[in-house]
């Protein structure tokens, strides 16, 4: 809190007998409330005016605690009893100020002071001693050390004291101090003083008259001493008006009351450093959140230029003077804040202060975020702009983009951005210092949900000198080409304000008379504020609303700038809502209708439907804001100005090496994915990267391509998801609706089928053939991923993708860690990887191996174990009804039969049992059981009924139970590796008995398998799309719920995803080369997603025992499918 002490007056030292050293005889001579100062004789006015002075110097000076005593004791009270006696003489009132000032350094005492309505009788004294300067100047101070507290300012400004203190400036300004303006020692009366009102400029003065009325008073303080009673009285109330700018409000109250024309006059430079830096700091509080009003006070009062003198001091002028630089860092603030206001940036840029907002910006950009601000706005008018883009503003807005993009200026620095984009140099210079990154991340964090930096920007941003509101725009009366000769003219000084361009002669009836200054208030004479001060009713905030409401909603005055009153301002909200003129106002007002200045269009509306087949529309729960620029007709929301720059950048011949890399793609394709209702602006700028030829390089050796075919044609159109990809698409749906999701399909389709278009040429094709077989590792990489989706030409692939070794450079990574992004890994790989080889093999038929075809199971009736049989099945099994004349011993003790000419004999297909009984072994002579080690009855009695005669393919008369049972149990023991079910051990007992026959029918078992579910998915697809198609927007909720369900063909789905892995490595592990082929073709041909077939790879390669086996037998796949004709 600041305060402010005084006194003039010291008592002689004191022995510790006399009576003023006690603060309780002190107060005893201060009078109660039922004595009067008239009935005092002589020497009790004496020890009244010790006492007072003994609590000066004694009993309130030093530490804190001094005054917290006297006011414990009851000595305020008495000393407000004293002030408000009216027969109190000029020294006893002096000195009693004096005191009340020292003690009003203390909140406890500013509250109390408060209670004891101590600022109605300070108010009071004011009016009826405005004569003596003394008097005025102790008032003023305790006004000010009150106003530090809000509740005491609000009550200073509803007691009239505003007026008053304005009153104080007035009376130093207008005439200089002398001898004869020192009071008398009695009591004045307030009308025995009669002070010549201040010279003050009229309304339609221009700023070089008022510049001169403002040195010609210098002139004359330069005659005054600088401690003159005039200058301190008028020092105390500008730090009173500074300490009363606490609220918009009251801001507003007192520049209708003309506390700005009446401090301006106190800048000049003859004047003493306090009142001048106290005249100042009021200044600069008054442009905080500077409003129409505002700007109209600060042009009539004349005091751009001085404040310009005094910031834009060249190198070779600074003086060292420790004043002076805080004299000039004021100046610079205050004309930072009145930035805010468009009618005035073309005057302040006119003073070369963008070169000093540039200069403290890079000292430290978040201290000097008054200046960063100022130096956004500064770049809404075009004379401007050259000044921002010379200074090397440009750099300084990219920097704070992308350093500090929490900070709540980094939205306005965007928007800075806007207004250069139809600057191509300055467009190279915001390119140069990367702003196209930083862009990208900021639209990443508003697709992510990221809050937005705090205040609503957007209105202030669009403002700007050179165009009108849009709401005005149909009643425009001026074109573009006056708004920019009268911007161009006030930045060169030639005029100082539009009203100058018009014709002064005309009369009140003209269209064009409402220009000149005439609808604030005047500034307050000496003699009206007095007779005021005595006969109005304070003015309140709450009286003064009304008035504002009207004076902000005028004619435009001189200059007006075109933007909407300042939001911070609460009596500002609603500048229509009042049509009460201002009291204060010499002139009627003209109807603001009249002038508003605007101009048509010079662009037409385009069209803001989408390229594609319909537009998207706007969902019904996603609201769109209704602000718009001033040049650019589309609505506006937080994502628009980047992609308005972002488009800007994309018009260039060849924007590759700008736009087409994969954070930016990735960030365009996440906004199109996520956000509810996408630009049409964000369709129209991939569309126009992928027409140009210019960018198919990029495209292709950035991954582009690939991405787009993943994220935005394959999102959510096939299959069922695994690993949480529900709860995914759950969310994904509640972000945005199937119509818009169809948009974006739709603009994928459109992508690509632009892209392949330009690589069936042979420029595409050439493109294609230098990234694959010259480029670098990397571009190798990402063409081999792109190359199936932008071609169909089977002899191209063949040529770069096998001849080339381009799919060896597309598997190259596969079995690495997938989750890095490196250059040998690229961001999503596997689902990239997986699109690709989708797209290579579109034409494969997994069951082509395969002649098997009585195992189509039905995943419905399968969901329980089966139900045990006896051991002794019906007679038509060929292997119940053989003679038995051999037995194999397990280690479980179990023993099976077996006839050894079955077994072992000339037809036999086991070379197994033929060289074990055949040969010159001990079992070939053995009359006992012969034990065989490490196998289980599952594996050795499937390989014993096959070598009887039982098939899988069998009349009814000769079915087999056992062998039967293994396709019927494979369902039920889905929570099984493939390996440890009664289908994998058979498969394994028939690999080590070497039972060729058996492993061939074994593996058909397992393919036919594979393609049985994968019909049933199939015929899922078709059914789900019929109904998509058939079904109402209200059926669409229920079908999802419906299909949530395990179904029979989810369960298909499952056992699929689940099995394919597992048997592709036992394929690997026990030589089933066709069953590994048909596991890769079925991952391949199936209806799954692309993340669930990239989801099959990273299965395949944690299952496979060898990932380099893996890539061979994909790429024998893809052999096998680009040889293949037609």
């Amino acid at each position: 809190m600041a305060s402010v002490s005084g006194g003039d007056r010291k008592l002689k030292p004191c022995s510790s007998k006399d009576p003023e050293l006690s603060l309780s005889w002190c107060l005893s001579k201060l009078p109660k409330k039922s004595h009067c100062t008239k009935d005092l004789d002589k020497r009790a006015k004496m020890a009244q005016w010790r006492a007072l002075l003994a609590i000066r110097t004694y009993h309130i000076k030093g530490h804190r605690s001094s005054i917290s005593r006297f006011r414990r004791e009851g000595g305020l009270e008495l000393l407000l009893e004293l002030l408000k006696q009216p027969d109190c003489s000029r020294k006893t009132l002096d000195l009693a100020l004096s005191i009340l000032g020292n003690c009003c350094t203390e909140r406890e005492t500013c509250a109390q002071v408060r209670k004891l309505d101590g600022i109605n009788i300070i108010v009071d004294i004011m009016r009826r001693q405005v004569a003596l300067m003394s008097i005025q100047n102790r008032a003023a101070r305790v006004l000010g050390n009150l106003a530090t507290d809000p509740e005491s300012s609000a009550l200073i400004h509803a007691a009239g004291g505003v007026p008053l203190l304005l009153l104080c400036v007035s009376q130093s300004s207008s005439s200089p101090p002398s001898s004869s303006s020192s009071p008398p020692s009695s009591s004045t009366s307030p009308g025995s003083f009669s002070p010549s009102p201040p010279s003050t400029p009229d309304s339609t003065t221009t700023t070089t008259s008022t510049f001169t009325s403002t040195s010609t008073t210098a002139s004359t303080y330069s005659t005054a001493s600088d401690s003159s009673p005039g200058f301190e009285c008028a020092q105390s109330a500008a730090r009173a008006l500074l300490y009363l700018c606490d609220t918009p409000a009251h801001r507003l109250s007192l520049l209708l009351q003309g506390a700005f024309t009446s401090l301006a006059p106190l800048l000049s430079p003859d004047l003493p450093f306090g009142l001048r830096h106290s005249a100042l700091r009021a200044l600069h509080e008054l442009t905080r959140g500077c409003g129409l009003e505002c700007a109209r006070q600060v042009v009539r009062s004349g005091v751009l230029p001085q404040l310009g003198a005094l910031a834009s001091k060249d190198k070779e002028e600074e003086v060292e003077e420790e004043e002076e630089k805080t004299m000039e860092e004021l100046a610079l603030k205050t004309l930072a804040n009145v930035c805010a206001q468009g009618c005035l940036r073309p005057l302040v840029g006119s003073l070369g202060v963008i070169r000093r907002f540039c200069e403290e910006v890079k000292k430290d950009a978040l201290k000097s975020s008054v200046f960063f601000k100022a130096l956004c706005l500064c770049c809404k008018e075009a004379v401007n702009r050259a000044k921002v883009k010379d200074c090397g503003g440009l750099e300084l807005i990219t920097g704070f983009i992308t350093t500090h993009q929490d900070h709540p200026l980094s939205r306005m620095a965007i928007w800075a951005c806007v207004d250069f984009v139809f600057d191509e140099v300055a467009m190279e210079t915001l390119q140069e210092a990367g702003l196209v990154a930083a862009l990208v991340e900021w639209l990443v964090r508003l697709c992510k949900g990221s809050q937005l930096p705090p205040g609503d920007v957007a209105r202030d941003c669009m403002d700007s000198f050179d165009f009108p509101p849009p709401e005005e725009k149909k009643e425009a009366l001026c074109s573009n080409s006056f708004l920019s000769l009268r911007s161009w003219l006030l930045s060169e000084g030639l005029i100082s304000s539009e009203g100058d361009l018009l014709d002064s002669s005309s009369t009140g009836e003209s269209e064009w008379n409402g220009l000149h200054l005439s609808s604030a208030p005047p500034p307050i004479s000496t003699a009206t504020a007095a007779a005021t001060a005595t006969t109005t009713t304070p003015i309140t905030p709450a009286t003064t609303a009304p008035t504002s409401s009207t004076s902000l909603k005028p004619p435009l005055l001189s200059p007006i700038s075109s933007s909407t009153p300042n939001t911070q301002d609460p009596t500002c909200k609603n500048p229509s809502s009042s049509s009460s003129p201002v009291p204060s106002s010499p002139k009627t007002p003209v109807s603001p209708s009249k002038f508003k200045l605007g101009s048509p269009q010079r662009r037409k509306e385009r069209d803001r439907g989408s390229i594609l087949k319909f537009p998207i529309e706007t969902p019904p729960s996603v609201t769109r804001p209704a602000s718009y620029h001033p040049y650019h007709p589309e609505p506006w929301t937080p994502e628009s100005p980047i992609l308005l720059l972002l488009s800007r950048f994309s018009h260039v011949s060849d924007p590759s090496a700008v736009l087409v890399n994969s954070t930016v793609m990735s960030g365009l394709l996440l906004y199109l994915t996520s956000h509810p209702d996408p630009s049409a602006r964000c369709f129209r700028l991939l569309l126009r990267l992928s027409e140009n030829p210019n960018c198919l390089q990029a495209l292709v050796r950035s991954g582009a391509a690939a991405m787009m075919h993943y994220q935005l044609c394959r999102r959510g159109v096939e299959g069922q998801g695994t690993r949480g990809e529900e709860e995914d698409k759950e969310k994904d749906e509640q972000r945005q609706s199937a119509h818009v999701k169809e948009k974006v399909r739709q603009l994928g389709q459109s992508l690509l089928s632009n892209l392949q278009l330009q690589s069936e040429g042979a420029f595409g094709a050439g493109v294609l053939s230098h990234l694959l077989l010259t480029g670098s590792e990397s571009d190798r990489l990402h063409s081999a991923l792109c190359l199936p989706l932008l071609t169909s030409n089977k002899a191209l692939l063949k040529k770069l993708l096998l001849d080339g070794g381009g799919l060896q450079f597309a598997l190259q990574p596969l079995g690495g860690d997938t989750e890095d992004d490196s250059p040998k890994c690229p961001l999503l790989y596997l689902p990239l990887l997986a699109g690709c080889l989708t797209a290579l093999t579109s034409g494969l038929n997994p069951s082509s191996q395969s002649s098997f075809s009585q195992t189509n199971l039905d995943f419905a009736q399968i969901s329980s174990p089966p139900i045990k049989k006896p051991r002794l099945a019906p007679p038509s099994c060929p292997y119940l009804t053989a003679t038995f004349d051999l037995s194999f011993l397990l280690d479980s003790g179990e023993t099976l039969s077996a006839n050894r000419n079955a077994v072992s004999g000339e037809d036999s297909s086991s070379e197994y049992f033929q060289a074990l009984l055949n040969g010159g072994f001990d079992e070939a002579s053995s009359k006992d059981a012969i034990p065989i080690r490490d196998i289980s009855a599952a594996m050795l009695a499937p390989a014993l009924h096959h070598l009887h005669g039982c098939r899988f393919i069998a009349t009814a008369i000769d079915k087999c139970h056992t062998l039967d049972s293994l396709v019927s149990s494979e369902m039920s023991e889905n929570d099984k590796r493939f390996e440890e079910t009664d289908l994998g051990r058979a498969m394994i007992g028939a690999c080590r008995f070497l039972v060729t026959d058996l492993q061939k029918e074994l593996e058909e078992v397992c393919i036919g398998l594979l393609t049985s579910g994968l019909d049933h998915l199939e015929k899922d697809k078709s059914e789900i799309s019929h109904s998509e198609i058939n079904a109402s927007p209200d059926s669409k909720p229920q079908k999802r719920k419906c299909t949530n369900k395990t179904s029979p063909n989810r369960q298909a789905d499952s056992w699929i995803l689940n099995r394919l892995p597992q048997m592709y490595w036992f394929s690997q592990r026990y030589s089933y080369s066709n069953l590994g082929r048909a596991c890769l073709s079925v991952l391949m041909v199936a209806p799954f997603s692309q993340a669930q077939v990239a989801e099959g790879l990273r299965s395949l390669v944690q299952e496979a025992d060898c990932v380099q086996t893996l890539k061979m037998d994909l790429v024998r796949l893809v052999t096998e499918v680009l040889s293949c004709k037609g």
